[in-house]
């Protein structure tokens, strides 16, 4: 973070990602925080000599890493987990879980099952189970273990967003709104998102990692190890990851991925056109390579193409990206020298 003369700050966390430490560029302590089971804060300098009221540097990062607000002229402070805030002061949240009611109430033979109505039990503003020492809830609709991640991963193929608390809003402002929070076009709402009985909407919560080649010797251990850091980076984003390596991926499997509804984000480890001229993907299994152009179902967010040359189809493999979305393309071949110089950089280089 920067505060208000412009230094920078750099945050420490725990094992559920609570900022324990505010730390300067140099590497010294400004600030640490310590919390009660449920996230009450409190505030210290350095070496825990005095304590304050609310952070010195402006910090609004606490437990959990959600922002807190404070609000009724800072006499109220709120814990904000986008989706509904939460009261650290009572260890409860300040509205019911808008994942609430299962939408179709879990009917077996006919036959209405109430006590599978709900997710987590009865009580709707309970926060995580009242096991916040080893589960989260960073968007304020379901917890989770950030150790399980498999586990987490397949109780979350969708999100369902609570009904708008104002009254004046329309049918069509609640999907506007939801295409901005999602980061995709609302143009493409109808193929993106499903209506539920409950007034919500299931949404694409599915990253795809397809992997056909990582290619040989030093540059294919920094690739495998670009796809475990992205694996990991999509997974802590509360995202089902489904992954195929080398021998399953193949262009049928790509074009099937590309096209499921449930589509957010893809990644894709694949050798570039021989040509290099049109910045097409070819496979081992085929001889026909994937031309740029529209293969997604909707205009999806994210595309991370991990393939040599292209960029020269980038024009092409925007025709997939929503318009707050992101393209990573290389504009050469990929490698880790050229001449002696170094060409690869973790980070992306040609991020777009």
């Amino acid at each position: 973070m920067t505060d208000d003369s412009d230094a920078e700050h750099y945050y420490g966390h725990d094992h559920i990602f609570s900022v324990v430490a505010l730390i300067e560029d140099d590497g010294d302590v400004e600030e640490r925080y310590e919390y009660d089971a449920y996230g009450k804060p409190e505030i210290s300098n350095a070496d825990f000599t005095q304590t304050y009221d609310a952070s010195q540097f402006g910090n609004p990062y606490m437990f959990t890493s959600r922002r807190v607000d404070s609000l009724d002229s800072d006499d109220l402070q709120l814990q904000y987990n986008r989706n509904r805030y939460y009261d650290y002061h009572t260890g409860r949240w300040l509205s019911h879980d808008p994942l609430g009611v299962t939408p179709n109430g879990y009917l077996a033979n006919s036959t209405l099952e109430p006590k599978k109505q709900y997710r987590y039990g009865t009580n709707l503003y309970e926060y995580v189970k009242s096991i916040p020492s080893i589960l989260i809830d960073p968007f304020g609709l379901w917890h989770y273990k950030q150790s399980d991640k498999a586990k987490r991963s397949k109780e979350r193929t969708t999100i369902a967003l609570p009904d708008s608390y104002n009254l004046r809003q329309t049918e069509e402002d609640r999907k506007r709104d939801l295409a901005l929070f999602m980061g995709l076009n609302y143009s493409d709402f109808s193929k993106w998102a499903t209506k539920t009985e409950c007034g919500g909407y299931k949404v694409p919560n599915t990253a795809y990692i397809d992997a056909d080649t990582f290619s040989y010797g030093p540059l294919g251990y920094v690739l495998i190890n670009e796809k475990n850091q992205l694996k990991k980076a999509w997974l802590e984003q509360g995202l089902f990851v489904e992954y195929n390596g080398p021998f399953k991926t193949t262009k049928a499997t790509v074009e099937k991925h590309l096209k499921a509804r449930d589509i957010y984000k893809f990644a894709l480890f694949a050798h570039g056109d021989a040509d290099a001229l049109n910045g097409s993907i070819q496979f081992n299994d085929d001889i026909f390579p994937l031309r740029p152009g529209q293969h997604t179902n909707h205009k999806i967010n994210e595309m991370m193409l991990f393939v040599c040359w292209s960029n020269r189809g980038e024009s092409g493999w925007r025709h997939n990206i929503a318009q707050s979305g992101g393209l990573l393309t290389f504009k050469n071949k990929i490698t880790l020298f050229s001449d002696g110089h170094p060409v690869w950089t973790s980070g992306y280089p040609d991020k777009h």
